[in-house]
């Protein structure tokens, strides 16, 4: 064999076997890999076999705090410019009392409103407390954060206002009966 021939099968052969330590390493690691995966999902397995179903009545509190969080946050972020939205947004999650007080409040909101000047509130929920809850109502207190804007986005002033709702069960659905900001 010529010299030339001689260092093309060296260099081949050394490819091959440089390819050949590379799987091996692929395999092994991808495996090592897998491992924990397998161990992991035995375990979350068998937490889930443990583990004790939530209550009828922890359901029932949980749905309650998230109903009146959600309800606060949107019932107390507007804006001049968005002529009330945010409260009929609400109208299906209200007893028909309340949609009542809601909609009268609306309209002596827009008897004396003024629009020249923008003016803006976004609310966030930050805690919540059940105050009373039995089968059929619930009163929870959400503390939240207000940021109220006027004129421009720049003008901001941050404050923290609690909100009381109570709540009334209308066969399967919670609903908001009243609201009062503190």
């Amino acid at each position: 064999m010529k010299f030339n021939t001689k260092k093309i099968f060296l260099i081949a052969g050394g490819v091959i076997i440089l390819l050949a330590v590379l799987l091996l390493i692929l395999t092994r690691t991808t495996s090592e890999e897998q491992k924990p995966a397998e161990q992991t999902a035995t375990s979350t397995q068998q937490e889930e076999k443990n583990a004790v179903p939530a209550s009828k009545e922890d359901i029932n509190k949980s749905n309650v705090l998230v109903l009146a969080s959600s309800f606060s946050e949107r019932f107390g972020s507007f804006s001049n410019q968005s002529d009330f939205q945010n409260i009929r947004d609400l109208f299906p999650f209200m007893t028909a009392s309340m949609k009542n007080w809601a909609e009268n409040y609306i309209e002596v909101q827009k008897a004396g409103g003024s629009y020249d000047v923008y003016s803006g509130v976004t609310t966030k929920s930050i805690s919540r407390k059940i105050l009373s809850i039995n089968d059929d109502s619930a009163e929870i207190l959400v503390s939240t954060q207000r940021r109220e804007f006027t004129g421009t986005m720049a003008n901001e002033n941050v404050i923290y206002q609690d909100i009381e709702l109570k709540l009334v069960k209308e066969g399967e659905e919670w609903k908001i009966d009243g609201v009062w900001w503190k």
